[in-house]
């Protein structure tokens, strides 16, 4: 469903970047089928496709299917923090939070009752008491499930997860999901806007992605577009959330998933059908056909 700008006939597809979880994944946070089938097609015309996603590195990769497809070979983690060659596993472009600020935030908000999280080196890494309690948060069921596979608990504080972190990628503070967890995921958001070179973003009501003030996963999608010499205006980006605002706003295309948020809605050109219905596909098959 168009929504915006003109689209069809204005820009030839050279590269698709897409959010993982509630755009390309299903709700129960698996891979489509017919997404899928539609990255062979891009694989076969030489488009490639890039995962951009707040998930650490390893919680990409937990999508052998996916990493190992001929159509992708980069993916954007972390909320834009990371660019890595997933062949070499290599980092080659970053906008980390870093270590000092890492601390300078977890001073701030240590004695909330939220979590504290660690994106570092292509992992998620939580103290083991932060953990244990994050348990307790009673969010959503596939939310939660995901949440605790994907953090590493450690007997270690914070201070000491960040000094033996090569690249400090980003923070995520999850709130419980009731009255006063809300209250506290709000001071932890002020604690964020009163500091310098902060910002925070979000995919999840109870949780605030901490992230440098220059990051997003739109100047991502920009880097890596001049990266490997493809024109930014024929790229197409897919999201739901409001992480991937900057991503659909910077794309020649940016496609809201039927179930997205209204800003991103209001944001994108296209409007495709839910995650659970393949909307990713379905949008890709009619851009394919149709030529652009």
């Amino acid at each position: 469903m168009p929504n915006g700008r003109a689209v069809m006939g204005t820009c030839p597809m050279g590269i698709v970047f897409c959010d993982l979880d509630d755009t390309f994944l299903s709700t129960e946070k698996v891979l489509i089928g017919r997404n899928m089938a539609a990255l062979d097609e891009l694989a076969r015309c030489g488009i490639p496709f890039v995962p951009c996603t707040g998930r650490s590195l390893n919680g990409v990769e937990v999508y052998a299917e996916l990493v190992g497809h001929p159509a992708v070979r980069y993916a954007i983690t972390s909320t834009g923090s990371v660019v890595y060659d997933l062949r070499t596993r290599r980092v080659i472009h970053a906008r980390a939070l870093g270590r000092e600020r890492t601390l300078a935030l977890h001073e701030r908000v240590e004695d909330l009752d939220v979590s504290f999280d660690i994106f570092a080196d292509g992992s998620v890494i939580s103290e083991r008491w932060r953990y244990e309690r994050l348990k307790g948060y009673r969010l959503d069921a596939p939310m939660q499930s995901h949440v605790l596979r994907s953090r590493t608990p450690v007997d270690l504080s914070v201070p000491e997860i960040a000094e033996r972190s090569r690249i400090v990628e980003r923070v995520s503070i999850f709130n419980r999901m009731d009255g006063a967890g809300f209250e506290q995921g709000r001071r932890v958001r002020e604690a964020v806007e009163a500091m310098e070179g902060l910002r925070w973003t979000s995919a999840h009501p109870a949780c605030t992605e901490v992230i440098d003030e220059a990051c997003s996963k739109g100047e991502a999608l920009s880097w890596l577009c001049d990266h490997v010499g493809i024109e930014q205006s024929s790229s197409v980006a897919f999201g739901d959330s409001g992480n991937d605002l900057e991503m659909i706003e910077a794309a020649g295309i940016g496609v809201a998933m039927g179930n997205a948020e209204e800003a991103v809605k209001d944001a994108a050109d296209l409007i495709a059908p839910a995650n659970d219905e393949a909307g990713v596909a379905r949008v890709l098959e009619d851009l394919m056909q149709a030529g652009v």
